[in-house]
């Protein structure tokens, strides 16, 4: 875990602000036209939830936006497999294995790719060269940064927004208590309204 740390320090987690929040606004936009289109009503976990986690977790990876789709199939359909509260039948525990095995081949070519050259993503490539680390473990983590950045997140959001619903008090308390526009000074200097709220 050690090589990947440098990578989620608040200072690079905050240089990444202004991706987070445009991916805030896109996807509520696009649930604003779902709700528009179901007489004002959309489904949070699968309109929202569902896909904001893995688009941060994958620009953060700098994999190709249009490999998102397959990655965040493989992490579902493998996550599906594991649920064992829900009953895993033969033909879901064998399409968890694919996804999980597909997975697996599409991280191997992205750290082969890294080490050639002709893959330039910085976490990835970092990696990729850690003589610390086996190739099984390169892959490893690589594989539970999707997996806590997609199924935990998603879940974590679902469960976090419908607790405010049931307890609008503590929406209240919240909406009252977000920083405004107004730029807040620490120490003298001008922080901007986005990165006072994140920091």
């Amino acid at each position: 875990r050690k090589a990947f740390l440098p990578f989620f320090a608040p200072a690079a987690v905050l240089a990444e602000a202004a991706f987070v929040e445009d991916t805030v606004a896109a996807l509520l936009n696009q649930a604003a036209a779902v709700a528009r289109r179901q007489k004002g009503r959309f489904d949070f976990r699968s309109d929202f939830a569902y896909h904001f986690p893995i688009r941060i977790i994958c620009h953060l990876l700098e994999l190709p936006p249009a490999d998102v789709p397959k990655v965040q199939h493989w992490a579902e359909t493998s996550v599906r497999a594991m649920d064992t509260e829900a009953g895993v039948g033969f033909q879901t525990s064998l399409a968890g294995q694919r996804a999980s095995d597909e997975l697996r081949g599409y991280l191997v070519e992205r750290l082969t790719h890294a080490r050639s050259g002709t893959f330039r993503g910085h976490i990835i490539g970092t990696v990729a060269q850690d003589p610390t680390l086996s190739e099984a473990e390169r892959v490893a983590n690589l594989g539970v940064l999707i997996f806590a950045g997609f199924e935990t997140t998603t879940g974590l959001l679902s469960k976090g927004v419908e607790t405010l619903l049931r307890h609008p008090d503590q929406w209240a308390f919240l909406r009252d208590h977000l920083v405004g526009e107004v730029p807040a000074t620490v120490d003298g200097e001008i922080l901007p309204d986005r990165e006072w709220r994140w920091l």
